[in-house]
């Protein structure tokens, strides 16, 4: 291992030691009269569970390091060890499990003292789901499944320019898989664009995986590493890109769900149910959600979502009162997406929410509060 790099990684070993030093001291005043590394690596891991979670991605995201390096023909460098063993590595645990000090706990050991210490401890460990609800949050837009067209627009990645790249990033942050994760830790570790690099760190984070910020591109810099230049984000400039031979002309969904605005929590609900299926999904305001601001509503809209239309296989309509009112299609722009689908000879396949007469071809479903469950999914939803 190269002296800098070793460094790096062992002083990081050093502070993660004694962040968790400090977090045993806690542990400790709960401990049982009579207890073994079991209990105490169990307790440990109840109250400090994002510590363990991220022992276990940095052990993912080293060990993916050292096998790339064997693949090379070069030694590892890492030897990164799992959560559970990096826990019992530490000299803080192995003086809590030597003899003395178990004799000494059971001693001293205080029920009283004990109750209190717990009652603080829930209060950390509140603070710590607190944190992870506001990740779930921040992801709940994203789609759980690797896009269709993922592997074409990672080869076309790396021979674009800079605007491409970009749409291309925002598109794949969209979804999460394996291989988009791969695809944002390659681009922390090793993109020399200042701006792409640091957007690619900032997603990472906001999904709550372990990563590490890399320090500015060192050296003479060319164009591409310091180019800042973003999209014209609006529906016009999309119009633009779906009649080239850009990215955005390149995309494939399953489903183009066609709702009302007013019906949002049931779209995302729709759209985590169709994931489960291994379905991708198109619903405006996240899937182009840089481009179609309610504020920018023109024809140019209009244009977006028939091209969207023509992308996916299936066209589904998520029936609500906010769509339909005595048989007839109240959302004009639910009439113009179902006109089009029809002129395209699209299947239309609908999730009746309105309970209504309809002409289009039910999907069966269950629905428990604002959760839509699917009991029931057509041969046509199967991929090969």
């Amino acid at each position: 291992m190269a002296g800098i790099t070793k460094r790096k990684y062992m002083s990081e070993n050093i502070r993660i030691y004694k962040q968790m030093t400090n977090q045993l001291n806690s542990i400790k005043k709960i401990l049982p009269e009579i207890y073994d590394g079991n209990i105490l690596f169990d307790l440990y891991s109840k109250y400090f569970s994002t510590t363990i979670q991220m022992l276990n991605q940095r052990y993912e995201y080293y060990r993916s390091k050292d096998i790339f390096l064997r693949s090379v023909g070069k030694k590892k460098r890492y030897k990164i060890l799992n959560s559970k063993d990096f826990f019992f590595s530490s000299q803080k645990v192995k003086h809590m499990l030597s003899y003395g000090q178990r004799l000494q706990h059971k001693q001293q050991y205080s029920e009283e003292c004990k109750t209190d210490s717990l009652i603080k401890l829930e209060q950390k460990l509140n603070k710590s789901l607190s944190k992870k609800l506001v990740i779930t949050k921040k992801c709940e837009h994203i789609q759980d499944i690797e896009p269709i067209y993922i592997d074409i627009f990672i080869k076309i990645y790396h021979r674009s320019n800079h605007l491409e790249k970009i749409l291309i990033f925002n598109e794949l942050k969209k979804f999460n898989s394996n291989k988009t994760i791969n695809f944002f830790y390659k681009l922390n570790d090793s993109e020399h664009n200042n701006q792409i690099r640091m957007m690619a760190f900032q997603h990472l984070q906001n999904l709550g995986k372990y990563v590490k910020v890399r320090k500015k591109f060192k050296g003479n810099k060319k164009s591409y590493h310091i180019d800042s230049t973003l999209p014209n984000y609006s529906p016009e400039e999309l119009v633009k890109f779906l009649n080239s031979n850009s990215v955005e002309s390149k995309k494939k969904y399953d489903i183009f769900i066609s709702h009302s605005y007013l019906d949002k929590d049931l779209v995302k609900s729709t759209k985590n149910a169709l994931n489960l299926k291994n379905l991708s999904c198109y619903y405006d305001w996240t899937s182009d959600q840089d481009f179609l601001k309610r504020t920018l509503i023109s024809d140019y809209t209009k244009e977006v979502l028939k091209k969207r239309i023509e992308q996916s296989e299936i066209f589904l309509l998520l029936l609500t009162h906010n769509v339909i009112a005595e048989d007839k299609i109240i959302s004009e722009w639910v009439e113009m997406e179902i006109e089009y689908a029809k002129s395209l000879g699209k299947k239309i396949l609908c999730i009746n929410l309105a309970n209504v007469k309809h002409k289009f071809t039910d999907l069966n479903f269950e629905l428990r509060g604002t959760s839509i469950y699917l009991t029931e999914i057509f041969s046509f939803f199967e991929k090969a």
